[in-house]
């Protein structure tokens, strides 16, 4: 019985190291910068989503808006309106969105302070 127990111990430890080694395996080296144009390239309607939310803010007559609010209301919106597997807009890619919406739409400059980008 104790060979038996201990065969199962060792399994388990095998199998604890074996998940941390495909974690480690499933790690994203690409920058952010990479990762937010292939996220931007496949899911533009982020981008107009955000366009639409900035518009509404401006019509309500503010003048400086969060970039990170209007992620979070979109994400609100896309979690509302999407079946299946959780749509997510990573945390790292709302700087590079408050300056793609700047660059797209001249009308939004001065509406998101925007600092230096460190990575």
């Amino acid at each position: 019985m104790s060979n038996l127990l201990d065969y199962a111990e060792e399994l388990a430890a095998n199998d604890h190291q074996l998940a941390q080694y495909r974690r480690l395996a499933e790690v994203d080296t690409r920058s952010i910068d990479e990762r937010f144009r292939l996220f931007h390239a496949k899911n533009p309607q982020v981008l107009d989503r955000l366009v639409s939310l900035a518009h509404q803010a401006i019509a309500a007559g503010k003048t400086r808006i969060g970039a990170k609010t209007l992620v979070e209301v979109a994400r609100w919106h896309f979690w509302l309106e999407t079946e299946g597997d959780e749509f997510r807009i990573n945390n790292s890619f709302t700087s590079r969105y408050a300056r793609l919406l700047v660059e797209t739409h001249p009308e939004f400059e001065g509406l998101f302070e925007t600092r230096e980008l460190r990575s």
